[in-house]
């Protein structure tokens, strides 16, 4: 019976999503049409919605994106469900910028499952909030959970929504292997992922209603966009194309480095990336062995790095000293073992040697006797000896 009423409940959100659908893409777009028209000279209040501010790419582009925003005049402010103050970027501590968290007393799970519900209802929250708390704001950016999308365009706030990939196909443990096609792994089978492709169904199609609900759509690259127009084919029909926008690098806060001569036989493929299965390092790996064995322009002398995050590091540091400990205690117990063996084979040769030095004596003792007997008793004795 609850999971009766847990699929009722997945499946009302689309629903309500699909009714007030072409309302927002109509209030929208009225919306964007008097935002073009506000004098370009007044400073925006700009509100962006993001899960987790915690260490990643996408927060990166977050932080990047709102201290551009703040630095050109204008007033940011960033609402997150999750903000760990020791695991996060330094200008979201530092005061930087301002940081308000709101949705926190939602779960990420329940006992590790119904984890897409949680994180809508958490961005739901936030949304909330944001309306609550900020009715001055021009603008919202919201990323990786759409459906706070639809609610603030009902409420007339024009949003930006910044798609880094489909969630449905992170869901499910899927990547795009080409443009068009996003199939890495197979699907489930059996009862079980009946039940999963029923729940998964309405939050999927919530998905793609309210990314198309936005002002304004963003991809990271051209491939995303890709994935995009494959995986939402209602919004492709529609005519909802995303614009590219590449995560940017601040160069005040990175030193250029001297770009290194091209090598004649040498080919060099990097990979930067936290070491998660979803970023399918492996691949990289497939593609430098494509490239020996002449599948590109390779000469035989490619090599592969990876370079790690400062969080790889951290986690790396406390491994290898975890590997450390494990081969101290491993030297110790095997220590204790041939100590232990040592004293065996001393109590061995100790106890051989007792029993040598104590025929030695009976023997001794043996002989006394028979020179104290007469010379024919003696006989009779070494004979029965």
């Amino acid at each position: 019976m609850p999971v009766l009423h847990l699929l009722l409940v997945a499946w009302l959100l689309p629903l309500c999503a699909l009714c007030f659908f072409p309302l927002a893409v109509r209030l929208g777009r009225l919306l964007l049409i008097r935002a073009r028209r506000r004098p370009p000279s007044r400073p925006l209040r700009a509100v962006f919605l993001h899960p987790d501010l915690g260490i990643g790419g996408a927060e990166r582009l977050v932080v990047d994106a709102a201290s551009v925003l703040q630095a050109r005049g204008h007033s940011v402010l960033i609402v997150t469900s999750h903000h760990d103050r020791t695991r996060c970027f330094e200008e979201t501590r530092d005061g930087t910028l301002a940081v308000a968290v709101a949705g926190a007393v939602v779960p990420r799970h329940v006992r590790g499952r119904l984890h897409v519900l949680c994180a809508t209802v958490r961005g739901l929250a936030g949304a909330v909030w944001l309306l609550a708390s900020e009715p001055g704001c021009d603008v919202a950016v919201v990323d990786q959970v759409a459906p706070p999308v639809a609610l603030l365009r009902l409420a007339g706030v024009p949003v930006v929504f910044y798609c880094h990939f489909p969630d449905k196909l992170l869901a499910t443990g899927e990547a795009a292997g080409a443009a068009g096609s996003a199939s890495l792994l197979p699907r489930p089978r059996g009862p079980l992922a009946l039940v999963r492709a029923a729940y998964r169904l309405p939050f999927d199609l919530l998905e793609e209603l309210c990314t198309g609900a936005a002002s304004a759509v963003l991809v990271n690259s051209a491939y995303t966009a890709s994935v995009f127009a494959a995986s939402f084919p209602l919004l492709r029909r529609l005519g909802c194309t995303p614009s590219v926008l590449h995560p940017s690098i601040s160069l005040a806060n990175n030193r250029l480095l001297a770009w290194p001569a091209p090598a004649e036989d040498n080919f060099t493929l990097v990979s930067l990336n936290r070491f998660e299965r979803k970023k399918d390092l492996a691949l990289a790996l497939r593609a430098l062995a494509h490239l020996r064995a002449g599948g590109g322009a390779g000469g035989g002398g490619e090599r592969a790095a990876a370079v790690e995050s400062a969080d790889d590091r951290r986690r790396n540091r406390a491994l290898a000293a975890l590997q450390e400990q494990e081969a101290e205690e491993e030297d110790a117990r095997k220590e204790a073992r041939r100590l232990k063996a040592d004293a065996k084979e001393r109590d061995k040769a100790e106890k051989a040697e007792k029993g040598a030095k104590l025929a030695a004596d009976r023997k001794a003792k043996a002989d006394a006797l028979r020179e104290r007997l007469p010379p024919k008793q003696a006989e009779k004795v070494a004979g029965r000896a």
